[in-house]
């Protein structure tokens, strides 16, 4: 029998490259937590499949480009911590309405 994973904690283990564009299979999964690594480049659209997810944490990064529109997908999304990263562009209007959130502002 698989156990399906509710969590992937990778907080400060010096990782580095780009984040896996892998997610679609991971439906159940709670919280994602990739914080204070050397992560770059993009946020993978395929993370907008994580319709479980309820935190995610992509801090202390240096990702950049634009939030992927898919991510509004993750309607149970409630902690989205993306700071000291360097995202540029427009926010998603989805992402615009929420009052609480660790979203950088654009620049």
């Amino acid at each position: 029998m698989v156990v399906p994973l509710w969590t992937i904690d990778l907080l400060n283990n010096s990782l580095s490259g780009e984040l896996p564009n892998q997610w679609k299979q991971s439906k159940r999964l709670f919280e994602l937590d990739f914080s204070s690594n050397n992560l770059e480049g993009e946020i993978p659209s395929s993370m907008g499949s994580l319709t479980s997810l309820f935190s995610l944490h992509l801090s202390r990064n240096t990702l950049s480009g634009v939030l992927p529109a898919s991510l509004s997908s993750c309607n149970r999304l409630n902690l989205l911590d993306l700071g000291e990263n360097d995202f540029d562009g427009v926010m998603v209007p989805y992402f615009q309405d929420w009052r609480y959130s660790a979203i950088p502002h654009a620049s």
